[in-house]
């Protein structure tokens, strides 16, 4: 017969077995969930904001960055152009928007600037320019 005793030691053993466990599934699913977007999102080399270093470009307003990382732009019909000098991080932190976006559950898209208007352009002499920016992702980063 067991005790009382025995019984709970027995089912803190198994919660203790058994919490790393749904933890690593759930990490081993969410990897998952993310892994797709990121491929059809075509950015390549992934970036994260958390690698951005802000110093190496002081005008960037950090601050600001990290409220556009909540994504809620999105949620208000919003997109993001980034636009300067050669060498200023744009590309990082366009690609770390688009790594954000997809961790949020977003459908992303990146195009290099130049890609994407010649794509534009090629729709357009078609007369499919309307369709084209209808079935475009909700989310480009250029």
């Amino acid at each position: 017969m067991h005790s009382d005793h025995s019984i709970q030691i027995n089912k803190k053993a198994y919660s203790e077995f058994l919490a790393p466990l749904l933890t690593g599934e759930t990490e081993m699913r969410n990897m998952r969930k993310l892994k797709r977007p990121l491929s059809q999102s075509g950015m390549g080399t992934e970036k994260r904001l958390e690698s951005f270093d802000f110093s190496f470009n002081p005008s960037i307003n950090a601050a600001y960055v990290r409220k556009l990382a909540t994504c809620r732009f999105i949620e208000r019909g919003k997109g993001i152009f980034f636009i300067g000098l050669s060498g200023k991080g744009k590309t990082h932190l366009a690609k770390a928007f688009c790594h954000q976006t997809c961790r949020n559950y977003f459908t992303v898209a990146f195009y290099p600037f130049h890609q994407f208007f010649k794509g534009l352009q090629k729709a357009k002499l078609k007369g499919q320019l309307s369709k084209t920016l209808k079935d475009s992702s909700p989310l480009s980063f250029w």
